[in-house]
Protein backbone atom coordinates (compact mmCIF):
# COMPACT_ATOMS: atom_id res chain seq x y z
CA UNK A 1 0.00 0.00 0.00
CA UNK A 2 1.12 3.52 -1.14
CA UNK A 3 2.62 5.64 1.57
CA UNK A 4 3.22 9.24 0.05
CA UNK A 5 2.11 11.25 -2.69
CA UNK A 6 4.95 9.38 -4.95
CA UNK A 7 3.33 6.31 -5.66
CA UNK A 8 -0.27 6.45 -4.76
CA UNK A 9 -0.76 3.82 -7.69
CA UNK A 10 -3.98 5.95 -9.22
CA UNK A 11 -2.24 8.28 -11.84
CA UNK A 12 -1.08 10.70 -9.31
CA UNK A 13 1.60 11.72 -11.51
CA UNK A 14 -0.73 12.45 -14.55
CA UNK A 15 -3.08 14.64 -12.86
CA UNK A 16 -3.14 18.11 -10.75
CA UNK A 17 -2.56 17.81 -7.27
CA UNK A 18 -6.00 17.86 -5.16
CA UNK A 19 -6.03 19.75 -1.87
CA UNK A 20 -9.19 19.80 0.32
CA UNK A 21 -9.83 22.52 3.06
CA UNK A 22 -12.40 21.77 5.90
CA UNK A 23 -13.86 24.35 7.51
CA UNK A 24 -16.99 25.62 9.12
CA UNK A 25 -16.20 29.36 8.85
CA UNK A 26 -16.15 29.96 5.13
CA UNK A 27 -18.30 32.97 5.51
CA UNK A 28 -17.53 36.39 6.33
CA UNK A 29 -15.27 34.96 9.18
CA UNK A 30 -11.26 36.37 9.93
CA UNK A 31 -10.73 32.51 8.76
CA UNK A 32 -12.19 33.05 5.39
CA UNK A 33 -10.84 36.34 5.03
CA UNK A 34 -7.04 34.60 5.73
CA UNK A 35 -8.03 31.68 3.38
CA UNK A 36 -8.77 33.72 0.14
CA UNK A 37 -5.40 35.29 -0.30
CA UNK A 38 -4.13 31.81 -0.13
CA UNK A 39 -7.12 30.18 -2.84
CA UNK A 40 -6.30 32.78 -4.93
CA UNK A 41 -2.43 31.53 -5.04
CA UNK A 42 -3.05 28.37 -5.87
CA UNK A 43 -2.17 27.97 -9.78
CA UNK A 44 -4.90 26.22 -11.34
CA UNK A 45 -3.25 24.26 -13.88
CA UNK A 46 -1.03 22.25 -10.71
CA UNK A 47 -3.45 22.24 -8.05
CA UNK A 48 -7.60 21.83 -8.13
CA UNK A 49 -9.34 22.77 -4.91
CA UNK A 50 -12.12 21.07 -2.77
CA UNK A 51 -13.73 23.01 -0.18
CA UNK A 52 -15.59 20.98 2.63
CA UNK A 53 -18.31 23.87 3.87
CA UNK A 54 -19.91 23.07 7.32
CA UNK A 55 -22.12 26.05 6.67
CA UNK A 56 -24.68 27.80 9.13
CA UNK A 57 -24.91 30.33 6.52
CA UNK A 58 -23.64 31.28 3.05
CA UNK A 59 -22.98 35.09 1.92
CA UNK A 60 -21.09 37.21 -0.20
CA UNK A 61 -17.46 35.82 1.20
CA UNK A 62 -18.83 31.91 0.51
CA UNK A 63 -19.50 32.84 -3.23
CA UNK A 64 -16.01 33.99 -3.29
CA UNK A 65 -14.08 31.18 -2.00
CA UNK A 66 -16.13 29.10 -4.28
CA UNK A 67 -15.16 30.17 -6.98
CA UNK A 68 -11.28 29.15 -6.59
CA UNK A 69 -13.27 25.30 -6.01
CA UNK A 70 -13.15 22.68 -8.64
CA UNK A 71 -15.13 21.03 -5.74
CA UNK A 72 -17.40 22.30 -3.76
CA UNK A 73 -18.70 19.85 -0.79
CA UNK A 74 -22.16 21.39 1.46
CA UNK A 75 -20.80 18.86 4.82
CA UNK A 76 -23.73 19.66 7.32
CA UNK A 77 -25.51 16.62 6.30
CA UNK A 78 -22.93 13.79 6.19
CA UNK A 79 -22.43 11.74 8.89
CA UNK A 80 -18.37 11.33 9.80
CA UNK A 81 -17.99 8.39 7.92
CA UNK A 82 -19.72 9.73 4.88
CA UNK A 83 -17.33 12.95 5.09
CA UNK A 84 -14.00 10.50 5.04
CA UNK A 85 -15.74 8.53 2.44
CA UNK A 86 -16.07 11.97 -0.26
CA UNK A 87 -12.40 12.92 0.80
CA UNK A 88 -11.54 9.24 -0.59
CA UNK A 89 -13.94 9.31 -3.57
CA UNK A 90 -12.71 13.25 -4.28
CA UNK A 91 -9.30 11.59 -4.43
CA UNK A 92 -7.94 14.14 -1.77
CA UNK A 93 -3.72 14.19 -1.60
CA UNK A 94 -3.60 16.93 1.15
CA UNK A 95 -6.41 17.28 3.04
CA UNK A 96 -6.20 20.41 5.45
CA UNK A 97 -8.34 21.47 8.49
CA UNK A 98 -9.01 24.84 9.19
CA UNK A 99 -11.14 24.79 12.11
CA UNK A 100 -9.10 22.53 14.74
CA UNK A 101 -11.39 22.54 17.76
CA UNK A 102 -13.46 25.09 17.06
CA UNK A 103 -17.37 24.70 16.49
CA UNK A 104 -18.18 22.72 13.39
CA UNK A 105 -15.37 20.71 13.38
CA UNK A 106 -14.70 17.55 11.38
CA UNK A 107 -11.79 16.57 13.41
CA UNK A 108 -13.26 13.02 13.59
CA UNK A 109 -13.60 12.65 10.49
CA UNK A 110 -9.92 13.83 9.52
CA UNK A 111 -8.50 11.50 11.80
CA UNK A 112 -9.29 8.28 9.76
CA UNK A 113 -6.51 9.23 7.06
CA UNK A 114 -8.76 9.89 4.48
CA UNK A 115 -5.69 11.08 2.58
CA UNK A 116 -2.20 10.25 2.01
CA UNK A 117 -1.66 13.74 4.07
CA UNK A 118 -3.80 15.51 6.94
CA UNK A 119 -2.81 18.93 8.49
Amino acid sequence: MANDLTDRGDGWADRRLRIGYVSGDLYTHPVAHFLLPLLSRHDPRAVEVFCYAELERADAITEQIRRFAAGWRETNALDDAALAAQFRADRIDILIDIAGHTARNRLRALAVKSAPVTV
